[in-house]
């Protein structure tokens, strides 16, 4: 309520994190500098799984890790997306890293004024056709009813008792 704007309020946010100490200002930081900057602002906002999460990604980002900001450029993006294609996960997973590397580049450019617009625009999802789809089983009510008593009648004629799931 003290700001017109949502950015007076950032700009405010920002200055304030900087005299406390919070966040360094430095416009020669590295990626792996944001993205410690990052975590620390997250370390109380978010679970200690999601903190988890960002810590297990840090090795997937290893080659964006010595690159300062100023001079990311498609090129770079390149050649991380190319490591990591080699690497042996999932689609899925691989989209989700990228998800939070833009997740980061968004945070760096409200707290520290960087633009990744030019970068930012040319990440694309990560797409393989010749990965099969994980599907789904669906049950009707009948198929279901049927599984419940199938799975609750053991072979003796001993009904077993599971806790309800309704």
């Amino acid at each position: 309520k003290a700001y017109k704007t949502k950015n007076e309020a950032l700009a405010a946010e920002r200055e304030f994190s900087l005299q406390i100490g919070n966040i360094p200002e430095d416009k020669n930081m590295t990626f792996k500098e944001l993205y410690t900057a990052y975590y620390s602002y997250q370390e109380d906002k978010v679970k200690p799984t999601t903190l988890k999460t960002y810590r297990d990604r840090i090795k997937y980002m290893q080659l964006l890790d010595n690159i300062k900001l100023k001079d990311l450029s498609v090129k770079h993006y390149e050649l991380w997306r190319k490591e990591i294609n080699k690497a042996d996960i999932s689609t899925a997973y691989k989209n989700d890293i990228q998800k939070f590397i833009k997740i980061v580049l968004n945070w760096g450019s409200k707290m520290y004024d960087f633009d990744f617009r030019s970068f930012y625009n040319k990440i694309t999802k990560f797409i393989n056709h010749n990965e099969l789809k994980k599907e789904m089983d669906f049950y009707t009510l009948e198929e279901f009813k049927q599984f419940i008593i199938d799975n609750t009648i053991d072979k003796e004629g001993n009904t077993k008792v599971y806790a309800s799931i309704y």
